[in-house]
């Protein structure tokens, strides 16, 4: 190394460009950064002392026959050349093979990211055709001329992309359901390695590019795009384009009367995918318009939306005041007790709460819909066990809590006694009780009772002791297994 520096040493930096493959683009790089000439990489090691450590001992020089050992000192001088991360972008081109035995490629990729890359598909650690493809000669004559090497700082070295020069190949291309733009870094046929107006690295299938083009930068680019997107009717292009499947270049021509320019073709590209109810997709670049009555369909439920967001805005904003909009009044019962999550009086109002931090059944209390806690729970009671509602049949009639008459157009009539003792009926017969236990309408009679007792007492358990003094489950039962008429216990 010291040999070297003295020779590089004697010649301005800018007239020298090192050559190394392997090991010796790793001596390569630790001279670019100490003395900033330029140099080519090829397949070049990034930690050596890492991967020569199994070679520890006697080992032969291959081109000299001379012997020597490999020995942790070595190692150790390797360590200390290493360049954790390279600072003089502007100074490498990096060619590598992805068919590298020893290294991996993808290390070194990562490793001199931001420089000027080449990635070979296939071939080896020799790089075997690295004097066979002119296309590679080529680059490398671009690092030894002044005039070459400041049009490839401009292309390649790290700076904001909107200072970049316009000869860069760039792409536009479809990934994830969108548009995106990027400058080639490397052209494999199959594949592109670009990098994004974001500095994001990616790797791009050439099936995916749809624009190739230069002359601007990707953001000047980008905006045109936007702008030339944002001046297209999607409906006069549904009108102009007709019923047969077309491409995007195609339309292109019609629309603009000439042959599109890159910003405008891809600008036009955004319009037809942000237009699916007029336009289907039916491949790289490529639509269909949709069928008058699919259209129709699909403008009237969007229209159909937006109403809805509409008035669900207006609902939000009524309950941010805490008052309550008519419309919920007729389904206060089914929004607090069984909402619908799907309509927009429930989003409104759960927006509502989650906003002001909030249960539903207070904003609603807030809101003047809800009295009490009490009116909640017993309006929950009631929905849940008596959706028909809590009044009795015109058969019934309760004069007291306590005594409990019905009469029926058989004309028999049936009492029981509030009172500790023998709980019987006053009345009738049994056989009678039993023909009339079974009728529709005393199961019917039986379920306005319990609405009586939701209704006139403050519990269900408190009208159950009022009606059935006792032990609860002594009157559970009674209610369960006693005829219906008697509304007694055993």
């Amino acid at each position: 190394m010291a040999l070297l520096e003295r020779e590089v040493a004697r010649v301005p930096a800018d007239g020298v460009t090192l050559v190394g493959s392997s090991l010796g683009g790793f001596y390569a790089t630790a001279l670019v950064e100490k003395t900033g000439v330029r140099s080519v990489l090829v397949n070049p090691a990034i930690t050596p002392q890492e991967g020569l450590r199994a070679y520890l001992g006697p080992q032969r020089n291959l081109y000299s026959g001379e012997e020597y050992v490999l020995t942790e000192e070595h190692l150790g001088q390797l360590a200390e050349l290493q360049v954790r991360k390279p600072a003089r972008l502007d100074r490498y081109l990096l060619m590598h093979t992805t068919g590298d035995e020893l290294l991996d490629w993808r290390i070194a990729v990562d490793h001199y990211r931001g420089c000027r890359q080449v990635v070979v598909q296939g071939s080896d650690h020799g790089f075997k055709e690295f004097g066979d493809l002119p296309r590679y000669r080529s680059r490398i004559r671009q690092m030894t001329g002044h005039a070459s090497r400041i049009i490839a700082r401009s292309l390649f070295s790290r700076q904001p992309h909107s200072s970049r020069l316009s000869s860069a190949m760039n792409v536009f291309f479809e990934e994830d359901g969108g548009f995106k733009a990027g400058t080639v870094l490397a052209d494999n046929n199959s594949s592109l390695q670009v990098e994004t107006l974001h500095g994001k690295r990616a790797k791009v299938k050439a099936a995916a590019v749809l624009i190739r083009f230069e002359h601007l930068t990707l953001s000047q680019f980008m905006a045109e795009a936007h702008k030339v997107s944002g001046e297209i009717d999607p409906a006069f292009l549904w009108e102009c384009c007709g019923e047969a499947e077309f491409s995007f270049e195609q339309l292109g021509r019609e629309y603009f009367g000439r042959e599109p320019k890159a910003q405008e073709g891809a600008g036009l590209l955004m319009r037809l995918h942000a237009a699916p109810t007029h336009f289907y997709k039916r491949g790289k670049g490529r639509y269909k318009a949709a069928p008058p009555d699919a259209l129709k369909s699909a403008l009237a439920s969007i229209e159909r939306k937006q109403k809805q967001a509409a008035q669900q805005a207006r609902y939000l904003e009524q309950l941010g005041r805490f008052e309550l909009p008519e419309e919920f009044r007729p389904m206060l019962k089914e929004l607090l007790y069984r909402p619908d999550r799907s309509t927009i009086e429930f989003k409104a109002l759960d927006q509502a709460a989650a906003r002001e931090r909030l249960a539903i059944p207070k904003v609603l209390e807030k809101c003047g819909a809800l009295p009490s806690s009490h009116d909640y729970h017993c309006g929950r009671f009631l929905f849940e066990y008596f959706p028909r509602g809590s009044g009795f049949d015109r058969v019934l009639t309760a004069a007291d809590p306590g005594v409990l008459e019905t009469s029926g157009s058989n004309g028999v009539q049936h009492r029981r006694c509030d009172h500790h003792g023998d709980r019987r009926c006053v009345l009738g017969h049994q056989a009678r009780e039993r023909q009339l236990a079974g009728g529709c309408a005393h199961r019917r009679a039986r379920a306005r009772v319990y609405g009586w007792i939701a209704a006139g007492c403050r519990s269900g358990k408190a009208a159950f002791h009022r009606l059935l003094p006792g032990k609860q489950d002594h009157h559970a039962a009674g209610f369960r297994d006693r005829p219906v008429h008697s509304f007694g216990g055993p």
